[in-house]
């Protein structure tokens, strides 16, 4: 029989994006949206909680997490500010179906290009990864695999 239900280790990772969520999303996702702004410190505490990297392999320095872990943790993402977990999700979906998912007659081409938009209104993906690389490399010296 297939079971659904989450493996320990998956809802351990669900509760800890769901706690993020909570306690750095929520509160000011109104504003963020309301401002058209992106506060320059969020990625850098995301990547710290192991956030920003839990579905690039361990081999490499991730969290290694499965398709079905990442979407647990993107869902919770997106219940505290889905703006942000949006273009990480559509990318996703763009991987698992391949070319036909950028096929313009494919809903999921749309939701490409919107996501986009809220990642380009809350600041380009190119200076968010500068932050994190920088604050992870002066805090914690991980990229030089200290950490």
């Amino acid at each position: 029989m297939i079971g659904f239900e989450p493996a320990p280790e998956q809802r351990e990772l669900r509760q800890l994006a769901h706690e993020f969520a909570e306690r750095e999303l929520r509160p000011i996702a109104a504003e963020w949206d309301a401002r058209e702004e992106y506060p320059p410190d969020l990625l850098a505490k995301a990547a710290r909680a192991g956030l920003t990297s839990y579905a690039i392999t361990a081999e490499h320095g991730g969290g290694g997490a499965d398709a079905v872990t990442s979407a647990l943790i993107a869902e919770e993402l997106s219940w505290g500010c889905a703006g942000l977990a949006s273009t990480q999700i559509t990318t996703d979906a763009v991987q698992v179906l391949g070319g036909a998912g950028i096929m313009r007659d494919h809903p999921l081409e749309k939701w490409m290009r919107d996501a986009k938009v809220f990642q380009i209104v809350e600041g380009t993906s190119e200076i968010q990864r500068q932050i994190v690389s920088t604050n992870l490399k002066n805090d914690t010296g991980a990229l030089q695999g200290r950490g």
